[in-house]
C-alpha cells in the first residue's frame, strides 16, 4: 500500500478533496425539549399539534385547573331593574343568536354567531385577525400548524401595529382571545385518522381498520375540556404576540433586535352544548417556556410549570351574561365595566335599524318572523302549540308593479283569450279524429 502511494504523482495527491470533518452529535442539555424527545424516543411526540395527547400537556409542564362556575351576577326577582311590559328587540336578537350558536349544526356559521355576540356586548373592543398561526420550533417554523375558529385582538393594539409595521409585507397580529369548537375538533381529528374503506365488503382490510380505530381512540383526551390542542393554541398565540412586539421594535429603527420574550397572558373560549354554558380558559405563557421553543437544545432557566384555569359561564339567564363573561375573561380583555349593574339592552334599541344591518341573514330572518298568534278554541286540542317558523327564506317584497295580479287593470275582453285558445285545441283534436276516420274508411 505504501509503494502504490509513493508511485502516484504528487500533483494528483494535491487535487484530492479534503476529508469532511467528523461532526460529533451534541447531547442536549437536561430538561430541554430535545432531551425530552430523546428520553421518550419510543413515543410519537414530534407530531402535528392536532395529534397531541395528554402526555404532551404533562411533559411541557401544563396542568388544567377547574374553577367554580361564574354564576353571578343574575337579575334579582325582588329588586333591581323594574319589570318591562315589552322585551327589547336587542335582547330578542341576542337570544336568537345564542340559540343559533348552541343548536346550529353548521360549523362554519358558529364563528359568525360568536363574533356578533361579542360585538354586541363589547362594541369597538375587538378586531378579528387571522386564526391560522405557525408554530416556531428552534430555527424552523411550521406554517398553519395551529388553526382555531376565531381569533380576536384588541382594536387599539392592532391599530398601533398597523401604523408601525404597516409598510412591511408581512402581516402581524396580537391575538388576545381565541374561540375553538371542541366538538368539531374531535370530528376533524377522527377524520384525519380515517382509513377509506373499499366499497366491496369482501375486500375490506378489517384488521387495519380496527387498528386505526384503536389509534384514533388513543388520540382522544381523557377529559374533552382538557384537550392538549388548547396548549398548542396558547403557545402559538404567545408566539404571535412575541413576533408582533419584535416587529414593532424593528420598525422603529432599532438595530440588533432579538425576540422580545416576556410572560404573555392568553385566553381561549369554547362552548359546552350539554351544560349550555361558555367555557373560558386563561393562562400566562411564561418567558421560560417561550425560550424552550426558541432554543430546543438548551435547558430552561427557570420553572416551566403553567396552570390553565378554566371556568364555566352559564348562558341563561340572558340578563347578566355580559357581566359574567367580563368577570371570567377579565377587564384586561373586555375593558372596564360595572359588574354591579346589569345591562338591560334598552339603550341598544335606539340603533335598532343600524344593528339589524350588521346581523347575519339567518338572524335577521328570525327576528323579522312574526310571533305566533293564539288559536281559537274551535281549532282542537292543540290550540296552545306555537307555530314553528318555516326554514325557507321568506319571499322578498317585489316592486308594486310586479306585486299586483296578472289580470289586474286589464279589460274584461282580454279574459276571453284563454277559453278561445282552448276551443281551437278542441277543434284541432276533432280534425285529427276526422282524419283518422277517413283513413279507416
Amino acid at each position: 500500500m505504501s509503494k502504490r502511494l509513493a508511485s502516484e504523482d504528487p500533483a494528483d495527491q494535491d487535487n484530492r478533496k479534503p476529508k469532511r470533518p467528523c461532526r460529533r452529535a451534541k447531547s442536549p442539555q437536561v430538561g430541554s425539549i430535545y432531551a425530552i424527545l430523546r428520553r421518550h424516543g419510543g413515543r410519537a411526540l414530534h407530531v402535528d399539534p392536532l395529534f397531541w395527547v395528554d402526555l404532551h400537556t404533562e411533559l411541557l409542564g401544563f396542568r388544567f385547573l377547574q374553577l367554580p362556575p361564574q354564576t353571578l351576577p343574575v337579575p334579582s326577582p325582588s329588586g333591581g331593574a323594574p319589570l318591562q311590559s315589552k322585551t327589547p328587540q336587542a335582547a330578542i336578537r341576542i337570544s336568537q343568536t345564542l340559540n343559533c350558536l348552541l343548536y346550529d349544526t353548521n360549523h362554519l356559521l358558529k364563528p359568525q354567531w360568536m363574533t356578533q355576540i361579542l360585538r354586541t356586548f363589547y362594541p369597538t373592543r375587538f378586531t378579528a385577525v387571522s386564526s391560522e398561526w405557525p408554530l416556531h420550533f428552534g430555527a424552523r417554523s411550521y406554517p398553519k400548524a395551529v388553526i382555531c375558529d376565531l381569533a380576536l385582538a384588541l382594536s387599539s393594539d392592532q391599530d398601533v401595529l398597523r401604523q408601525t409595521v404597516g409598510k412591511t409585507k408581512a402581516v402581524f397580529s396580537a391575538p388576545v382571545l381565541a374561540y375553538i369548537n371542541l366538538t368539531f375538533l374531535s370530528k376533524v381529528r377522527q377524520n384525519a385518522l380515517h382509513v377509506p374503506q373499499h366499497p366491496d365488503p369482501k375486500r375490506r382490510n378489517t384488521p387495519v381498520i380496527r387498528l386505526n380505530e384503536l389509534h384514533a381512540r388513543k388520540r382522544e383526551p381523557a377529559d374533552p375540556f382538557e384537550d392538549a390542542y388548547l396548549v398548542a393554541i396558547m403557545i402559538a398565540m404567545a408566539q404571535q404576540r412575541v413576533d408582533a412586539e419584535t416587529a414593532k421594535l424593528k420598525a422603529t429603527g432599532a438595530s440588533n433586535v432579538g425576540l422580545v420574550l416576556s410572560d404573555i397572558p392568553v385566553s381561549v373560549m369554547t362552548i359546552s352544548d350539554d351544560d349550555t354554558c361558555f367555557v373560558i380558559y386563561k393562562a400566562t405563557v411564561s418567558k421560560t417556556l417561550l425560550e424552550m421553543f426558541n432554543e430546543p437544545g438548551k435547558a430552561p432557566q427557570g420553572s416551566t410549570q403553567t396552570t390553565i384555569e378554566y371556568v364555566q359561564v352559564p348562558i341563561w339567564p340572558l340578563l347578566g351574561l355580559k357581566e359574567r363573561l367580563g368577570l371570567a375573561l377579565g377587564k384586561s380583555v373586555v375593558g372596564d365595566f360595572d359588574e354591579n349593574t346589569i345591562q338591560t339592552f334598552d339603550d341598544v334599541d335606539s340603533d335598532d335599524t343600524d344593528r339589524a344591518a350588521t346581523l347575519p341573514r339567518q338572524t335577521r330572518q328570525l327576528s323579522e318572523t312574526p310571533s305566533p298568534q293564539p288559536r281559537d278554541k274551535e281549532d282542537g286540542p292543540h290550540q296552545n302549540v306555537a307555530k314553528v317558523p318555516s326554514p325557507k327564506r321568506p319571499r322578498e317584497d317585489f316592486h308594486p308593479a310586479l306585486d299586483s295580479s296578472f289580470y289586474e287593470g286589464r279589460e274584461p275582453e282580454s279574459l276571453s283569450d284563454g277559453p278561445r285558445k282552448r276551443r281551437r285545441l278542441e277543434e284541432a283534436r276533432i280534425g285529427v279524429r276526422r282524419a283518422h276516420a277517413r283513413l279507416g274508411r
